[in-house]
């Protein structure tokens, strides 16, 4: 091979600048235009293939490697002849006893061993700043314990320091942290020479299975009849054993990415699920490793009185120490039984069953900004236990504190609050918790602490407090207290907005609108803006105009934007304020008229809710059936004597606890199957019933007379069943759907899953949706009448036939002589009334 430098005139240790310079001036030399001799044109491509070889970091990097080795191995081979007078490439080797020592070549840089999986391998490293990169090339010949180690410390060179230029830093980068973590560059060319003179070396030392596999590895880079050859002869010396997969992975016998890529996955989980699940899974898979070993170790030891056992090392085994087996199995035990303790302690401490014996000095703190603490609206109970002494029960202290922090029948005095409510709280009374927590938030009777506000709300959301953990979730979103972290925030907001914060619900719909720490959702955020603005939060009431404004999860609709900017407005929002009246500049006076009547209709609708919650008398007393508001309502049918009721499937979506009120009283109910394609869901409730007769769609005609019996909007109509009367007014629903009927019914929110009737009292459909007045009207300028749809029967039957459900004989009246009053009392038996909490 030609010397590289030679050709080009420069010392190997030249920089770029000087390989480049001296390329140049040769190149000149024996250009075929300035050089008419014959060999100008064979001297050009040499030159022209050394520079593109020396200017490249890389390749330099490994011709380096291989010149060097070359050099030595010739250097070798004339002392052999030297001293023997045998031509190292004979095929008769001189007598061992005659040979001189060997100079060792071939040996790993680092730590000196020799052994089958020494490599010359090649490391990239980067450095890179704004638009500048270096790209450098380290090459030398590594053992595979090495080359794991090289390979990360190169990778961590790589991440600091090469991802800080563009764009050739960061592509280098990506590519360097590839290249190395497959164990760097392994050039064939040099890995094949270095094999197989490492073969020859074993061979020559009688450690023919080291030389078969150094032969075997060296033909994997570059065949070589010659080292096929010796390789066969190599074989037939030696009986080659398998080694277990714990021996090889101990003794770096499994490829070098093998490592690297555990070393990635430790810090990957490390990094996703945080320090203690890293370490965790550190211990835990070297416990099972350790465990694993120490287990092999103790039951493959020989066992005298058996059948072939000895006391004495059988050939080809490694010794099998007693005292190494105990530590194996000492230290597995131990990895694998630490982690499980270290989480079952930080579990009974986080859940407050280890307790401390005195409050701590310094609570922590919250985010609410509040200035006034309501009795009234702070979480948890109110009235103390009968059985509490009243002067020491916390409900007393934490109502003192009350009235010292709002200067109720005493003058404000924030110290004297905060004694109190430390107090209370160190007896674990929720309410108590979350006012120290907002006592240190703010900075009110001591000093402002946002560590210890997020200590005392943890304590208190622990315990269900919707307050707490609202403000938790806000400290975790704005990263006060405690690192930013958006999937927590999530998880906080939604436990609070479960139990109907109505702040938690609005910042929830703020966290799926962003994509913050979950995936972006128009549909879910609305529907969380929604239940906060119906409890008149002014933020959820101004978002919800900006989802119809520019159409995200809602058809857009600008009138609609505006009356609920309007709304939003009136609750003192002031961004909501600007945006009105841009929107109104818009729209023009007279859509702002009919935005205002929309928006007085809003805030009635908002007054009635909030006024149905606070005084729960509006419903009967024999059939309130939780003292929380319900999510939503709708209406149902029993369709078995067993309890199966049919419903729509979005009166139950996104609930998890029902309670029916039925002919029989209020009942408790699951859900046993939903069919969202169609909107159908299935109910189970205990008791006996009487269940309503099907009858197949495909009977019934255009123009046939229906009826529906459901409970609408229960807070203004109130409990009682409403019976509404129509015609089958088409056989397909909205753009020709085959799957359900549109009726001329009228129906309102809350008739959603109510059974539709024929004249006879047979079950023909389920009222599934009407047509929105308001949208329709402001795309086509009329308003529909009486448009509603429901589900055809034999879209609903495949739910019954998985259930082994047959229905009730269809009836008929032979003498029609039977009144529709009659029918419907008949029927509202069989019809009940869903609470979806």
């Amino acid at each position: 091979m030609n010397d590289f430098y030679q050709i080009l005139g420069v010392d190997p240790r030249a920089s770029q600048s000087e390989i480049k310079r001296a390329y140049r001036e040769v190149i000149k030399k024996y250009h075929p235009d300035l050089n008419r001799s014959r060999n100008a044109t064979e001297k050009t491509q040499k030159v022209t293939e050394a520079y593109s070889v020396l200017s490249d970091a890389i390749k330099k990097a490994e011709y380096d490697q291989i010149r060097a080795f070359k050099k030595a191995r010739a250097s070798d081979a004339s002392q052999q002849q030297t001293a023997s007078g045998v031509h190292p490439k004979s095929s008769t080797p001189p007598p061992q006893e005659s040979a001189p020592p060997r100079q060792e070549k071939c040996r790993c840089q680092r730590c000196g061993a020799i052994d089958p999986t020494l490599r010359v391998v090649v490391f990239t490293w980067v450095i890179s700043l704004l638009i500048f990169s270096f790209k450098r090339g380290w090459a030398g010949i590594l053992c595979r314990k090495c080359q794991v180690k090289y390979a990360f410390l190169f990778n961590c060179e790589l991440a600091f320091l090469g991802i800080w230029g563009f764009p050739w830093g960061i592509i280098w980068t990506i590519q360097g942290l590839w290249n190395n973590l497959q164990g760097g560059i392994q050039p064939a060319e040099n890995n094949a020479l270095l094999l197989s003179s490492l073969g020859y070396q074993f061979f020559s030392e009688g450690r023919y299975e080291e030389a078969a596999i150094a032969f075997q590895e060296s033909l994997k880079f570059k065949r070589n009849p010659d080292v096929t050859q010796i390789l066969s002869e190599c074989e037939r010396k030696f009986t080659p054993k398998e080694k277990r997969f714990a021996d090889k992975f101990v003794g770096f016998d499994l490829p070098t990415w093998t490592y690297n890529y555990a070393i990635l996955l430790a810090a990957i989980v490390t990094f996703a699920c945080g320090v203690r699940v890293g370490a965790f899974f550190l211990l835990g898979g070297g416990g099972l490793f350790f465990s694993y070993e120490g287990l092999h170790r103790w039951y493959s030891r020989p066992r005298p009185g058996k059948k072939g056992a000895s006391s004495a090392k059988r050939p080809g085994t490694r010794p099998r120490s007693k005292s190494l087996k105990m530590i194996y199995s000492c230290i597995g035990y131990a990895m694998l039984i630490l982690p499980i303790f270290l989480l079952l302690y930080g579990m009974i401490k986080r859940h407050g069953l280890i307790q401390p014996s005195n409050p701590p000095s310094s609570p922590p703190a919250s985010i609410a900004d509040q200035t006034k603490a309501d009795p009234a609206q702070s979480p948890g109970p109110q009235k103390a236990h009968a059985s509490y002494d009243i002067w020491s029960a916390p409900e007393t202290m934490y109502y003192a504190g009350i009235d010292c922090y709002n200067g109720k029948d005493t003058p404000q005095d924030y110290s004297c609050a905060l004694g109190f409510f430390l107090d209370a709280a160190g007896k674990g009374y929720a309410p108590a918790q979350y006012m120290v927590g907002v006592m240190y938030f703010n900075g009110q009777g001591t000093t402002q602490d946002y560590s210890q506000a997020l200590e005392w709300y943890q304590k208190a959301a622990d315990q269900g407090c919707a307050s707490a953990q609202c403000n938790l979730g806000l400290m975790y979103g704005e990263g006060k207290g405690i690192n930013q972290d958006y999937s927590q925030a999530v998880k906080w907001y939604q436990k609070a907005a479960d139990q109907g914060c109505a702040s938690a619900q609005s910042n929830l719909g703020a966290m799926y609108y962003g994509g913050y720490g979950t995936t972006q959702d128009y549909d879910q955020a609305m529907k969380w803006y929604q239940r906060a603005a119906y409890q008149g939060n002014a933020l959820a009431q101004s978002a919800i105009g900006n989802l119809y404004q520019h159409g995200q999860g809602v058809i857009k609709d600008e009138l609609e934007a505006l009356a609920w900017y309007n709304v939003a407005a009136s609750q003192g929002d002031n961004s909501a304020v600007n945006l009105r009246d841009g929107l109104e500049t818009n729209l023009g006076t007279q859509n702002a008229l009919i935005a205002q009547q929309r928006a007085r209709e809003i805030l009635r609708q908002i007054k009635t809710k909030q006024s149905a919650v606070q005084n729960n008398s509006t419903a009967p007393s024999d059939t309130a059936v939780a003292s929380d508001p319900p999510k939503s309502s709708g209406s149902g049918v029993v369709v078995s004597s067993t309890g199966l009721i049919l419903t729509a499937a979005h009166v139950v979506t996104d609930s998890s606890k029902f309670s029916v009120i039925t002919a029989n009283g209020t009942k408790s109910a699951k859900v046993v199957q939903i069919d969202t394609a169609n909107d159908v869901a299935l109910l189970q409730c205990d008791g006996t019933f009487t269940p309503v007769p099907v009858r197949p769609s495909q009977s019934v005609k255009l123009g046939e007379p229906v009826f529906t019996i459901g409970f609408p909007d229960i807070l203004v109509q109130g409990f009682s069943p409403k019976m509404t009367r129509g015609d089958i007014s088409s056989l397909s629903g909205i753009q020709d759907d085959i799957r359900d009927w549109q009726i001329s019914v009228p129906v309102q929110p809350g008739n959603s899953g109510g059974g539709l009737f024929d004249k006879h009292g047979n079950l023909v459909g389920l009222v599934v949706m009407k047509l929105n007045a308001v949208k329709v009207a402001a795309a086509t300028g009329d308003v529909p009448q009486n448009v509603n749809y429901a589900v055809k029967s034999y879209y609903f039957m495949p739910l019954l036939d998985a259930q082994s459900v047959t229905p009730s004989p269809m009836r008929t009246d032979s003498t029609g002589d039977e009144k529709i009053e009659d029918v419907v009392a008949r029927v509202q038996n069989s019809v009940v009334l869903i609470l979806a909490y």
